[in-house]
């Protein structure tokens, strides 16, 4: 299971594009039989892109793609990146809803890891695959 919430700040052009940078936070639960290991989070920092074509309709469709690296269980070691596709809806002029359905792949990387040995050897081949809707509003200032 995966959850969290993310935000970000940037700037837009024209109502079509936007680059920013993003923090978040993510839950996870069920990555191994172990109760000891078996919850954990992650602290994503991201280089977020957005793209929405059409900015005279109410509706559009959008597509984002943010990637960067993670704080996850005691190291910044974890390479994510999350894509989606989904609609934007245009509320008003300054605030916009999405609806998206996203993927979420974080992959855990021993050589950046401020860990002990046992933990690098057991999280060495480690992967964190999701997929799922994601809501979100965006307002400009």
């Amino acid at each position: 299971m995966f959850g969290g919430l993310y935000s970000a700040n940037g700037v837009g052009y024209n109502e079509i594009l936007f680059a920013g940078l993003g923090i978040g936070f993510y839950g996870h639960s069920g990555l191994v039989e172990d109760n000891d290991l078996n919850s954990t989070f992650s602290i994503p920092f991201l280089l977020d892109l957005r793209y929405r074509p059409f900015k005279k309709y109410k509706f559009s469709p959008i597509i984002m793609l943010a990637t960067g690296v993670s704080y996850y269980d005691g190291s910044i070691g974890t390479f994510t990146l999350n894509s989606g596709l989904g609609v934007s809806v245009k509320l008003s002029e300054r605030l916009h809803g999405q609806l998206l359905f996203c993927h979420t792949y974080e992959r855990y990387s021993a050589q950046l890891s401020v860990n002990n040995k046992l933990i690098e050897d057991f999280y060495k081949g480690i992967y964190l695959n999701y997929a799922g809707p994601r809501i979100g509003v965006s307002y400009k200032f």
